[in-house]
């Protein structure tokens, strides 16, 4: 999905939260992932908000490929490096 199909805000900006913590959990025959973001400086202060989302291995083993590609894409465009 290309950013410009993603929510934004009146302003135009990216709908975006910071991301505080995560955590992974083993289920049967699943995986567990919490996200814990803050939409502002109060939320952060007291923990976040979490998302709680259950992903099958092959999900999960998608997800972590297409976050390692993005690191490495980061990398090359700010380090000059690609690893």
């Amino acid at each position: 999905m290309a950013v410009k199909d993603w929510d934004t805000r009146e302003d135009g900006n990216l709908d975006i939260e910071r991301l505080i913590a995560w955590e992974t959990a083993k289920m049967p025959m699943n995986g567990a992932l919490r996200l814990r973001y803050a939409r502002n400086e109060r939320e952060f202060e007291t923990g976040g908000i979490a998302l709680q989302l259950l992903l099958s291995p092959v999900q999960l083993r998608s997800l972590s490929s297409a976050l390692a590609n993005l690191a490495d894409a980061l990398d090359a465009d700010h380090l000059g490096t690609r690893q």
